[in-house]
């Protein structure tokens, strides 16, 4: 690494072209050079050498044509029900240039060992995801609830995080770590000369630049507000409070910018904040203090505790108890029922909108539309303490669900309906899932997970509520 590091001139083989251009999805929208992966998955292998002179010359001169650096902005409406002409309403679905992302793939994996960041950052990573965030978070909650200890977190929300990085300081960083010279050279070129524009309809507006944030549209902005964010886990980690877990301590969670903060006691979770505020100010994040939520797990004994304000950014900051965090909610009493009653509306939900738009298809399709909407029950592997009549609403609107959608009255024997076109009934979605999630458990590289379920470094495992509910779920027969 460190030789590549110091070699300023980075050659872009035939061979990096090649793979590059064959890692692109098919049937993706097109750039304003309307140029498709098909395109050039399908043309002649005489492109290739062609190409790769064409990226070396871009990395040696630090330069990039416009069509490279155009990106079309075409606003999509978050809900129909709110306004139409409020602009937070809509959210920017990004039409990058296909040769862009090709160059971008070749850049990372040249410097793909730079951009490596914290344990405690589960965003945009591979073998990660947000119910393995949810999970060690959760798993922490219960060990020191079983401890009889009380826990102070914070839920952080940014506004905008990923529309304020700063470049000059993104780029500074990527120069402290390594990353050769030459792309280094090439990013900031990118980033200072990109050319944005908005299509609405048929029609095109003028081309903008923009001063800060990351590229839209592209690859490789995910793991570089990784980096950009990184030091903010390395400033948390250094302020020694936090949560012990196997004689390591552990005070914050990270999912790309949904960020939370925890502590067994006030003082150090009012550290962790003042930490918080001043990475915002030295790195131009601005915190939303009306969406950043304080909850307190507590013990029988400090259940009428007097507690001082949170103060983040110099605002006070609202206690609350219940935070949907990535989607899951998390209550201060540790249940889970909060959020079975989030998934039962959405089962409701989906399947509604398919009985309303494929009412007339037929039962192959809706049972393929079923399977697609209506069975991936989210975090549901980590629902652990809720009470039964509640999960059985859930599973009540699972079979109506499909009796709906397949047109059967209310008294079709579920079982032998679920059987009869080949879906798994909810119990079977249930235990899948668990398995599953259990599976990816154990081949994690996580050092947190690795703590969590480690029975020789740590005795979590052995007594953990979560992984009995597992194993208990498993072995039961529904």
């Amino acid at each position: 690494m460190d030789s590549i590091a110091h070699d300023e001139d980075v050659n872009v083989s035939v061979h990096e072209t090649y793979d590059a251009v064959m890692s692109q999805k098919n049937n993706k929208a097109c750039g304003m050079d309307e140029i498709s992966a098909e395109h050039l998955k399908f043309s002649s292998k005489k492109l290739f050498p062609l190409l790769a002179l064409c990226f070396n010359a871009f990395v040696v001169h630090g330069i990039l044509p416009d069509s490279l650096l155009a990106v079309i902005l075409v606003p999509i409406l978050k809900d129909k029900a709110g306004k139409i002409n409020n602009r937070d309403n809509y959210r920017p679905i990004a039409l990058a240039s296909v040769l862009s992302k090709v160059l971008e793939k070749i850049i990372l994996n040249k410097i793909e060992l730079f951009l490596l960041t914290s344990e405690n950052q589960f965003g945009f990573k591979s073998q990660h995801g947000p119910d393995m965030c949810i999970f060690a978070l959760k798993e922490i909650l219960d060990l020191y609830n079983r401890h009889n200890s009380t826990i102070f977190m914070c839920f952080i929300d940014a506004s905008k995080a990923f529309d304020r990085v700063n470049h000059d300081k993104l780029f500074h960083k990527l120069h402290n770590r390594g990353v050769p010279g030459s792309i280094v050279r090439i990013l900031s070129f990118w980033y200072t000369h990109q050319l944005m524009y908005v299509r609405w309809g048929n029609c095109v507006s003028a081309p903008f630049k923009i001063s800060n944030g990351i590229r839209q549209g592209s690859i490789l902005s995910p793991l570089l507000f990784n980096v950009y964010m990184d030091d903010l886990s390395n400033w948390l980690q250094q302020c020694g409070t936090g949560c012990v877990v196997g004689g390591t301590i552990i005070n914050h969670l990270m999912y790309a910018d949904d960020l939370v903060i925890f502590s067994p006691c006030s003082a150090g979770l009012q550290q962790l904040l003042r930490t918080c505020s001043n990475y915002g100010q030295e790195y131009d994040i601005q915190y939303n203090a009306l969406k950043s939520n304080i909850m307190i797990v507590r013990t029988k004994e400090d259940q009428k505790l007097v507690l001082p304000d949170f103060f983040l950014s110099g605002v006070v900051l609202r206690i609350c108890t219940a935070v949907k965090y990535l989607g899951h909610y998390i209550t201060d009493d540790l249940t889970d029922d909060m959020d079975i009653n989030r998934q039962r509306r959405l089962v409701y939900a989906q399947a509604n909108m398919l009985l309303r738009k494929f009412r007339m298809c037929s039962v192959p399709v809706k049972v393929a539309l079923f399977k697609a909407f209506c069975t991936p029950l989210y975090t549901a592997h980590l629902w652990r303490q809720y009470r039964q009549s509640t999960l059985q609403k859930l599973k009540v609107a699972y079979n109506d669900g499909m009796r709906l959608l397949l047109r059967m009255p209310r008294w079709t024997s579920a079982s032998q309906l679920f059987i009869g076109v080949g879906v798994s009934t909810f119990h079977a979605v249930l235990r899948s899932l668990m398995y599953r999630f259990m599976g990816r458990l154990c081949v994690s590289t996580n050092n947190i997970i690795l703590l969590l379920i480690d029975i020789s470094r740590s005795s979590v495992r052995c007594k953990s509520k979560m992984w009995t509910h597992w194993r208990c779920s498993l072995m039961a027969i529904q």
